[in-house]
């Protein structure tokens, strides 16, 4: 979503919406956790669920949306790919050929136009697809992925304010704090057939904690503020390495353990170490609580030297740190979120891309350490690098403390 808010590419829009679909109707179980995978391979054959031959598609649609088809997904007789290093075997995987905008530019059409024609050759593949024999799935819920998931979708709901994808979140994140996390905050790593098991490492903690503190700021709840706090106090509580600064993988005490590492760089997902830093971070700036930042602190100065020598195997974790630098920006909004003039403002803030600015909300009835409506309006307090700018109830004034320059309407 960060892709689509920076550049306002339609292309990054669809496929992030695509990808959801695909999570919320294939890879969502009745309770709302995400499933684990899908294999690759169905009826034997690895693939075979997702490739096309041209004959199918042109026996599915209609001669215009056929030939539309095959050009604008890169379809080819002899297909378009090869399972083996030989000649291809006439099967064909489904892409586009060049940018959306591009094609849509080639073809002398708008692209709004050229994306309802494709939804509707997409809609008549899907429902022929569907009649196939589907790859069978793997139906443990682990936390950690879990954790990511529901921060991805609560992202998608704020930046396309579509309440359907903060719902799914909202839904995931209530399903693990009931199954896979007990009375003391301890998480556990995965369920499966109605039952939890192994205890949770720190990529559990750090995952689900970064999740629960992007459906505050998506819903803002105080529910799911008070979860991730009190999720980060059990990781600091469990991982913590008091002697040299970062978070160990496996939990400190106890014989049955895996022995002890800390990893920091990132692989196919951001280290347990990288993410835990950003929800300190993201946390030390929605508290008064100095114990969060100072432990981040800490944490950049354990691990600086390491990310020095490698900074591209790190990029989270200096993601994170770009946080810690600044400038950054405190936003708190007072008002009640079901009011005209407060969505007005929150959707202003979340059309935006703001990667360093933290988002919290005070009720009028109880604001607390000062925050007051002006004249009964929406109300912003901004704040840069900790100093508190002059509290605005207009929303292109808000955009403006921001360093927005546009106009926005109110």
């Amino acid at each position: 979503m960060e892709a689509y808010q920076a550049t306002g590419s339609i292309s990054y829009k669809n496929t992030a919406k695509e990808v959801l679909e695909y999570v919320l109707r294939d890879m969502t179980s009745p309770e709302g956790g995400f499933y684990s995978a899908e294999d690759a391979d169905s009826e034997g054959e690895e693939g075979k669920f997702y490739v096309w031959t041209e004959e199918e598609i042109r026996r599915i649609l209609p001669s215009e949306d056929a030939k539309a088809a095959l050009s604008l997904f890169g379809v080819a007789s002899r297909g378009n790919f090869s399972e083996t290093g030989e000649s291809p075997s006439g099967r064909n995987i489904l892409h586009f050929v060049r940018p959306l905008e591009e094609m849509a530019s080639g073809l002398q059409v708008s692209t709004d136009l050229l994306v309802s024609k494709i939804a509707r050759i997409r809609k008549a593949l899907f429902e022929a697809r569907e009649k196939r024999v589907h790859p069978a799935r793997d139906e443990k819920v682990l936390t950690d992925w879990n954790g990511l998931m529901i921060a991805a979708l609560a992202k998608a709901g704020r930046a396309l304010n579509e309440e359907r994808y903060l719902e799914a979140a909202a839904r995931a994140a209530n399903f693990v704090r009931k199954r896979l996390r007990n009375s003391d905050s301890v998480l556990f790593h995965r369920y499966a057939q109605g039952e939890r098991a192994i205890q949770g490492f720190l990529d559990d903690y750090s995952f689900f904690a970064w999740g629960l503190l992007e459906v505050y700021q998506a819903s803002l709840e105080e529910e799911f503020k008070d979860t991730a706090f009190a999720t980060i106090e059990k990781m600091t509580e469990l991982f913590w390495d008091e002697k040299e600064g970062g978070f160990y993988f496996t939990p400190g005490k106890g014989a049955d353990y895996m022995p002890k590492q800390k990893q920091v760089y990132d692989g196919a997902l951001p280290s347990g170490n990288s993410v835990a830093l950003l929800d300190l971070l993201l946390a030390s700036r929605m508290s008064t609580d100095s114990r969060f930042e100072n432990i981040a602190d800490r944490m950049s100065k354990t691990f600086a030297r390491e990310i020095r020598e490698s900074p591209v195997a790190h990029t989270f974790f200096l993601c994170a740190v770009d946080l810690a630098v600044g400038p950054t920006y405190n936003v708190t909004v007072v008002g009640d979120p079901r009011n005209k003039d407060v969505k007005t403002m929150l959707k202003a803030f979340n059309d935006h891309y703001l990667p360093n600015a933290v988002l919290s909300m005070k009720s009028p009835e109880r604001p607390g350490l000062g925050y007051e409506q002006i004249d009964g309006r929406a109300t912003a307090y901004v704040c840069r690098d900790k100093a508190c700018l002059a509290p605005t109830n207009k929303t292109d004034r808000m955009l403006e403390l921001l360093e927005i320059r546009e106009n926005a309407n109110e």
